[in-house]
C-alpha cells in the first residue's frame, strides 16, 4: 500500500501529456483546414485496407503498420456507429470524426506507453525521480510534441522507441543469462522491425541490438527477427515494393525533397542541414557531445578501469550513440526538424546510462543533482520554445476558422471552385479529400465515382496549367461554366492574377464583346488572406460559344472486312473489333469489353490543327469506376487522360472529354483510345461520339 502513492505520481507525466494534447488537437478543429497532409492520404489507404483489399498508393515510409491501424479502426468504429450509410460513404463524409478518433488513439497510445515506462523502470531502480526522468522521453523534442495529435507516422513509431527504450531498460537490470538475452533479442527485433515498416527512417535502430547484445548468435537472431518482422508489417505493401525501392533509391542518389532535385549522394546544403540539426535542439546537441567523450573516457586509461568495454551500459550506450550519428547524418541530406524525432526520443536513455557509468566515479548525490539541474534546465527552456510556437498557431487557427464559418453559412452545396495553390489551410474539405484520393492508388477511379455522388458540384482549377477538373475527370472552361448560373471561387491566398486567369479562360466566348462571367468579391479574410468570390454565368453567351460542325457515331454494331468498327462516317473506322460483346450493352445488340486480358479498347488517328476542339464521350459500365478515353501525339510530349461523368443511367455512365489542340503541338495527327487502367475488371463501352466543334 505504501507504493501506490509513489505509482499513483508516475500518472502525472502520462496524463499531463494526454490532456495536453488533446487540448491541443482541440486547437485545430478540421484536419482539412490545419494539416490535411498526410492524414487525409493514410485515412484513404486505411479505407482501402478496411474495404477488404489489398491495394495502398502511399507506400513511401512505407508506413503500412499506420494504415494497418487505421483500417481496424475504420472498421470498429462504423460497427459502433451503425451507420445507414455504406462504409466508403460513411468514412467519405465523416472523414473528420475518424481522423479526430484515430488521433487520439495515438496520443493514448504514446500516454499509456510513457505510464509503463515510469513503472517498469520504478520497479527495476526502486527510486521515483529515475522513473519520473524516463516519462520525460517525448518532452526533449518540440517535434515530438507538435506531431503526437496528427495522423501521420511519427506518433506511431514514437510509440514503438518507447517499447524499445523499455525493453533495453530491462535487459541491462537483468542478470546475464543467455536464453533469456536471445528472448530479449527476439523482442528488440520485432520492435525495430515494426518501426522500420512505419518509416523507413527508423532502420539505423538495428544498430542498437547489435552492439548492445553480447554474443553474435543473439544479434543474427535480432536481425532476423526485425527482417521477418519488417515483412510481416509490409505485406499490404509487398505488390509496390518496386515503387517503393524506386522512391528509396531517388532519395539516396538525388538531392532535393523526396529525391527530386539533381543527382549527388551529398547535395551543396549538407552542410548547413548539418548545421540545422545541431542548432535546432541544443539539448540533443550537448547529449551527442557528452556522449562522445564518455566513451572516449571509459573506452581508455585510466577511467576504463572503472567500467569494461564489454559492460552493458557501455556497449548500450555505443549502440545509441552510432543510431543518433547515422540519423544525423541521413537527415541532413534532406532535413526537416521532425525527422530528428527517433534520436531524441533517445536522449533521456542516454543520460541515464551516462550518469550510471558516472556513478563509480562520482558521488551518487552529486551526479543526481548534475542530473536534476541538466533536465530541469532544458525542460524550461523547451516549455518556453513550445509557448512560443503555439500561441501564435493558436492565433492563425482561430482565423481560419472565421473563413470556414462564412462559407458554412452562405456557400453550402453550392457549385464552387477551388482553386489549388498548394497551400495548408482551406475552408472547404474537398481540396483535403482529393489529396487522399489523389494518393488511393488503383482505387481511385471507384472513389471518382463517391466522390461525385458526395460532392457533385465541386471543382477544381490549378493556376498556371490552367486546368478545370472534379474527381473524374477535366474540363473544357465552357463546359463547366455553362452548366450553373452562380458559382463561387475560393482561394486559399489572395492572388489577382489567379482570378484574371479565370475570367480569361472564358473572356473570349463572350457575346458583343461582353464577359460572359463576372465577379464580385464576397468575403476576405486580411488574417489569413483567404478570398471568396461569386461569380455571375451568362449561359446564354457560352451556349453560343461553340457549334458542332461535325459528329461521327460508334455503336459497336458493325464490323468492318478489317475487323474493325464502322462509324457513321465512311471514311473513318475504329480498331479492335475483336472485343465486340452482346454481354452487357447499352443500347442496340453490341458493345466493347475490355479485361485484363485486354486492356486497350478501340482507337484510332485523325488528323488535327492547334488551336481546334474537340468533344469526345462514351458510355461506360464498370463496377470499379475504370475506364478512361485516351490521346496522345505521334514522337510523344503530348498525353491526356480522362473522362468526367456527365450522365447516369443505372449501371452505364456517360463520360466525355473535351480537348483543345495546343499551339505546340507536334503532330498532325490525334491518336486516341479507350484505355481500362485496372487490368483486373472488367469494363464495357457503348455508344462513341466524337463531336468537332467551331
Amino acid at each position: 500500500m505504501k507504493q501506490f502513492p509513489k505509482i499513483g505520481i508516475l500518472f502525472i507525466m502520462p496524463v499531463f501529456f494526454l490532456v495536453f494534447e488533446l487540448l491541443f488537437k482541440a486547437n485545430y478543429l478540421y484536419f482539412y483546414s490545419a494539416v490535411f497532409d498526410p492524414p487525409y492520404a493514410y485515412l484513404f489507404n486505411g479505407l482501402n485496407l478496411a474495404r477488404g483489399g489489398m491495394e495502398l498508393g502511399h507506400t513511401d515510409h512505407p508506413g503500412t503498420p499506420l494504415q494497418m491501424l487505421i483500417a481496424l479502426v475504420i472498421r470498429i468504429v462504423y460497427f459502433l456507429r451503425d451507420s445507414p450509410l455504406n462504409l466508403t460513404d460513411d468514412v467519405i463524409i465523416n472523414s473528420e470524426l475518424y481522423l479526430h478518433v484515430i488521433s487520439t488513439l495515438l496520443i493514448l497510445f504514446i500516454a499509456v506507453m510513457l505510464f509503463f515506462t515510469g513503472v517498469s523502470v520504478y520497479r527495476i531502480r526502486n527510486n521515483i525521480l529515475t522513473a519520473l526522468f524516463f516519462q520525460t522521453s517525448v518532452f526533449v523534442s518540440i517535434p515530438a510534441i507538435q506531431y503526437s495529435s496528427v495522423v501521420m507516422t511519427e506518433p506511431l513509431y514514437m510509440f514503438a522507441e518507447l517499447c524499445l527504450i523499455l525493453l533495453l531498460v530491462n535487459y541491462l537490470f537483468t542478470p546475464r543469462v543467455k536464453q533469456k538475452e536471445i528472448w530479449f533479442a527476439v523482442l528488440a527485433g520485432i520492435i525495430t522491425g515494426f518501426a522500420t515498416a512505419i518509416k523507413i527512417i527508423l532502420f539505423p535502430l538495428i544498430v542498437i541490438p547489435l552492439i548492445c547484445f553480447s554474443t553474435w548468435r543473439s544479434r543474427l537472431i535480432s536481425t532476423g527477427a526485425m527482417v521477418i518482422s519488417f515483412v510481416l508489417f509490409t505485406l499490404p505493401a509487398l505488390s509496390k515494393a518496386e515503387r517503393f525501392f524506386a522512391f528509396m533509391t531517388g532519395i539516396i542518389t538525388h538531392s532535393g525533397k523526396y529525391g527530386k532535385g539533381p543527382s549527388g549522394f551529398y547535395p551543396d546544403e549538407f552542410i548547413t542541414n548539418m548545421m540545422e540539426v545541431f542548432s535546432d535542439n541544443v539539448f540533443f546537441t550537448i547529449t551527442i557531445i557528452v556522449m562522445f567523450l564518455t566513451l572516449v573516457i571509459f573506452g581508455f586509461p585510466p577511467w576504463n578501469v572503472f567500467v569494461k568495454t564489454d559492460n552493458k551500459l557501455y556497449r548500450m550506450l555505443a549502440g545509441i550513440f552510432v543510431f543518433c550519428l547515422l540519423t544525423c547524418l541521413m537527415v541532413s541530406k534532406h532535413y526537416s526538424p521532425h525527422y530528428m524525432i527517433p534520436a531524441h526520443i533517445f536522449t533521456v536513455l542516454s543520460w541515464f546510462i551516462m550518469l550510471s557509468l558516472y556513478t563509480p566515479v562520482i558521488p551518487g548525490e552529486v551526479a543526481g543533482r548534475a542530473g536534476n539541474i541538466v533536465m530541469s534546465t532544458a525542460g524550461i527552456i523547451l516549455f518556453l520554445r513550445f509557448v512560443l510556437w503555439i500561441v501564435p498557431r493558436s492565433a492563425e487557427e482561430i482565423h481560419s476558422l472565421k473563413t470556414i464559418g462564412f462559407v458554412n453559412e452562405h456557400v453550402c452545396d453550392a457549385p464552387r471552385i477551388i482553386v489549388n495553390q498548394g497551400e495548408g489551410g482551406l475552408a472547404f474539405k474537398e481540396q483535403a479529400l482529393y489529396f487522399g484520393f489523389a494518393y488511393s492508388g488503383n482505387e481511385k477511379p471507384f472513389y471518382a465515382r463517391t466522390l461525385k455522388k458526395i460532392y457533385p458540384h465541386s471543382y477544381f482549377y490549378t493556376p498556371g496549367r490552367g486546368d478545370y477538373y472534379d474527381w473524374s475527370g477535366a474540363y473544357h472552361p465552357v463546359d463547366l461554366f455553362i452548366r450553373y448560373d452562380n458559382m463561387f471561387v475560393y482561394l486559399a491566398k489572395e492572388d489577382t492574377g489567379v482570378l484574371k486567369q479565370i475570367l480569361k479562360s472564358t473572356g473570349k466566348y463572350g457575346v458583343h464583346n461582353l464577359h460572359p462571367v463576372r465577379s464580385h468579391l464576397l468575403f476576405f479574410n486580411k488574417a489569413t488572406g483567404e478570398v471568396l468570390y461569386k461569380m455571375k454565368i451568362d449561359n446564354r453567351a457560352l451556349e453560343k460559344a461553340f457549334k458542332v460542325k461535325n459528329e461521327v457515331y460508334c455503336g459497336f454494331e458493325r464490323l468492318s472486312e478489317e475487323n474493325g468498327y464502322l462509324s457513321s462516317d465512311s471514311s473513318i473506322y475504329f480498331s479492335k473489333g475483336n472485343l465486340q460483346t452482346e454481354d452487357i450493352v447499352f443500347r442496340g445488340d453490341h458493345a466493347l469489353k475490355t479485361d485484363e486480358e485486354m486492356q486497350y479498347g478501340m482507337g484510332t488517328e485523325i488528323p488535327v490543327l492547334p488551336g481546334e476542339w474537340y468533344k469526345f464521350s462514351v458510355w461506360r459500365n464498370s463496377s470499379s469506376a475504370s475506364g478512361v478515353l485516351v490521346f496522345s501525339g505521334k514522337g510523344g510530349g503530348f498525353y491526356r487522360a480522362g473522362g468526367s461523368i456527365q450522365e447516369t443511367r443505372g449501371e452505364w455512365e456517360r463520360i466525355e472529354y473535351t480537348l483543345e489542340i495546343p499551339q505546340n503541338f507536334n503532330s498532325d495527327t490525334l491518336k486516341f483510345y479507350l484505355w481500362n487502367q485496372l487490368q483486373d475488371t472488367a469494363v464495357y463501352f457503348d455508344e462513341f461520339v466524337l463531336q468537332w466543334l467551331e
